[in-house]
């Protein structure tokens, strides 16, 4: 059984709807509400970067990468979000996640 990981592709304004169709005909579909994602879609507003938030296993990423010619970068979730106080909780959190 595969993994899906949640990744988030990003690609400049002009180019998202030819992206969302470059995913679609893969078999993938956005992820409507952005979760730890959340500060990427405030850079969103604020750059005028457009990103799609998708998950995917490993096989279906190499597929993306290879056959997918609007991303521009992608981003991966390598966990759920955190919370810490101060930098010492921060650091004893970031070492529970699953770091390849």
């Amino acid at each position: 059984m595969s993994s899906f990981f949640k990744f988030l592709a990003q690609t400049s304004p002009d180019l998202k709807k030819y992206l969302m169709k470059e995913l679609s005909l893969l078999g993938l579909k956005p992820i409507s509400n952005p979760s730890l994602f959340f500060f990427f879609y405030l850079l969103n507003f604020l750059q005028d970067i457009n990103e799609i938030e998708f998950r995917a296993n490993e096989e279906t990423l190499f597929e993306v990468m290879y056959k997918v010619r609007t991303i521009e970068g992608l981003k991966l979730q390598i966990g759920s979000e955190i919370s810490a106080r101060g930098e010492k909780e921060l650091e004893k959190n970031l070492k529970k996640l699953p770091w390849f």
